[in-house]
């Protein structure tokens, strides 16, 4: 998959709760951005619209969190790490818009990730659409879960 383009968005959208409109065919959107910038969460979430005819991928590529330092010797901590292994995290929702334009209506979709997933990307979905949008957890949320990439493509 190629590279989408950079996309420079003015920060005052976010205030006003605007989503960010993206039209390139293909591209990225990494949780990092929404974690550091707000870009993509609830205040201004990703709207991706592509050619009208044509339908949007998506793929998700998950990095697991790092694990912190800590004594792993402690029945406690290997207690945590068994939990942890089996949990599975909200990453995003996608709203499918049935109507052109109408963001939020229609079938909506969480993104998830269970610990212990298989690494590298997945398709998750193809849309009935040529637009959709996305809405990544919110930024504090964002710092535990791992870093990862929503990629998307038209075709």
């Amino acid at each position: 998959m190629t590279c989408g383009v950079v996309l420079l968005v003015d920060q005052r959208k976010c205030r006003l709760s605007q989503p960010i409109t993206v039209t390139s065919q293909s591209g990225s959107l990494a949780s990092m951005t929404s974690q550091h910038m707000g870009l993509g969460t609830v205040e201004c979430p990703w709207r991706i619209r592509v050619s009208p005819g044509q339908q949007i991928t998506l793929f998700l590529r998950y990095f697991h969190p790092e694990k912190a330092d800590t004594d792993s010797s402690s029945p406690a901590t290997t207690r945590a790490e068994n939990q942890l292994t089996s949990n599975c995290y909200e990453l995003a929702t996608v709203y499918q818009s049935m109507t052109p334009g109408e963001s939020g209506s229609g079938e909506s979709r969480s993104i998830t990730s269970c610990d212990g997933q298989q690494r590298g990307q997945h398709e998750l979905f193809t849309s009935s659409s040529n637009e959709l949008s996305v809405q990544v957890v919110g930024r504090m949320m964002l710092k535990t879960l791992g870093r990862f990439i929503i990629s998307y493509r038209g075709y």
